[in-house]
């Protein structure tokens, strides 16, 4: 039962439109270790910018999230998701 709860917070907190996209990003994404991972302050940056599905995502480059605010291993994180997806 503990780890159910821990699980629900866990998804209260991506609790968004991209919520269970970027959770997808961090559970199919190779990251090696010491780097960062896709998490709320990236949901937060894109959702202030209007991004709200997938779709929104598809006509971004690296460099337009980066203008979001988005770091930059982030932003190559999202966009190697969205362009696996898209396929």
């Amino acid at each position: 039962m503990q780890f159910q709860v821990f699980e629900l917070m866990d998804l209260l907190k991506y609790c968004s439109p991209l919520g269970s996209l970027l959770r997808e990003i961090r559970r199919t994404t190779v990251i090696p270790k010491g780097k960062d991972k896709i998490g709320i302050q990236s949901i937060r940056r894109l959702e202030e910018a209007g991004i709200e599905s997938l779709l929104d995502l598809k006509g971004l480059s690296v460099e337009d999230l980066v203008a979001m605010g988005i770091r930059r291993g982030l932003a190559t994180q999202i966009r190697g998701y969205v362009k696996r997806r898209m396929q």
